[in-house]
């Protein structure tokens, strides 16, 4: 059986950045500053095509090189030539392709939150680095949204066959294959997943708080530590 699902894209674009600005809020602003600078990375080389052109040329000889390497399985740098000139890479990237793109900004969003957390550690975030976070957030948020929008039209993606002058559709129809047929809600499934929730969220509180002599005092969770 097949379903249609329309999402409007100001309502969902409204509930990611929302999103991204919520997590700002509660990182602050340094960290958001990480993540804010990764993106604009990402969007200097949508700007500038050429430049992710050559970084996916380097990418694709360093395949080619380790491939080879495999193949002539000799350090000896003349048979590592002959063989790079034969070479097939099992994988390589394609620079007009949007499904790279994606991956990349996904594992760089998540490096910058690793990232953020590492360099400023337990620290006390005020209500100003708060309210600066929140903000950086809702402009993260408003970038990633874009960079994933043009990477889906591929308007400015190196050999991607689409103009840059092209125009934006008021309508990108999604399909989405391989849809499982068992979902959370079957069987004893989903009670599985409320029980085990239920379970997280009491030891997530006991470890928080604790009741002595009529006081509640709140401590460091498990696996935490005061800032």
């Amino acid at each position: 059986m097949d379903s249609t699902v329309i999402i409007d894209f100001q309502t969902f674009i409204t509930l990611v950045i929302g999103i991204f600005g919520l997590v700002g809020f509660v990182r602050g602003w340094w960290k958001e500053a990480i993540t804010t600078g990764l993106l604009v990375t990402l969007l200097t080389l949508l700007k500038q095509p050429e430049w992710a052109q050559g970084i996916i040329d380097f990418f694709n000889r360093i395949i080619l090189l380790i491939t080879a390497f495999f193949t002539a399985g000799s350090l000896e740098p003349t048979e590592i030539a002959a063989a790079a000139s034969t070479a097939q890479p099992p994988v390589t990237i394609d620079p007009g392709a949007f499904r790279p793109y994606i991956i990349i900004l996904i594992i760089l969003v998540v490096f910058s939150y690793f990232i953020g957390n590492a360099g400023i550690g337990n620290s006390v975030v005020t209500p100003i680095a708060r309210l600066f976070g929140g903000i950086l957030g809702l402009i993260n948020g408003f970038v990633i949204i874009s960079l994933l929008r043009e990477y889906a039209l591929r308007r400015f993606l190196p050999e991607s066959g689409v103009s840059a002058a092209t125009a934006v559709p008021d309508q990108i129809t999604v399909q989405i294959a391989g849809v499982p047929q068992s979902t959370i809600m079957d069987g004893f499934t989903a009670w599985v997943f409320i029980i085990g929730g239920i379970l997280i969220l009491v030891l997530a509180l006991g470890t928080r708080y604790h009741y002595i002599n009529g006081k509640l005092i709140k401590r460091a969770p498990l696996g935490y530590k005061e800032g």
